[in-house]
């Protein structure tokens, strides 16, 4: 799922303007030279998403806790920061997603 602001992504659910946020890594990018995205966990929605500055939002995975979130992205800030790492947390988000 996608929004087209975070705007738009925190208007939609008035509990993602909570206090938690657990940010890893905000040098995320894809394959092309776009901006960077950053990644977070919202603690009361449990949703961990991909935020692009003044861009969309994509929501990576649902009904996770962070340790599970913590442990599906180890070793994530040896990976964030490099040209084509959005793919990588993209893929394990994935993983978390299917066992939510």
């Amino acid at each position: 799922m996608q929004w087209t602001s975070e705007e738009s992504f925190r208007a939609a659910d008035h509990r993602r303007c909570g206090p938690l946020e657990v940010e890893f890594g905000s040098r995320w990018f894809g394959a092309s030279d776009e901006d960077p995205w950053r990644v977070v966990w919202l603690e009361a929605t449990a949703e961990l998403v991909a935020v692009q500055f003044d861009g969309p939002v994509n929501l990576l995975a649902v009904a996770v806790d962070r340790p599970a979130v913590e442990r599906g992205l180890r070793g994530w800030w040896q990976v964030c920061g490099h040209r084509g790492s959005l793919p990588w947390v993209e893929h394990r988000a994935a993983d978390l997603a299917s066992k939510g």
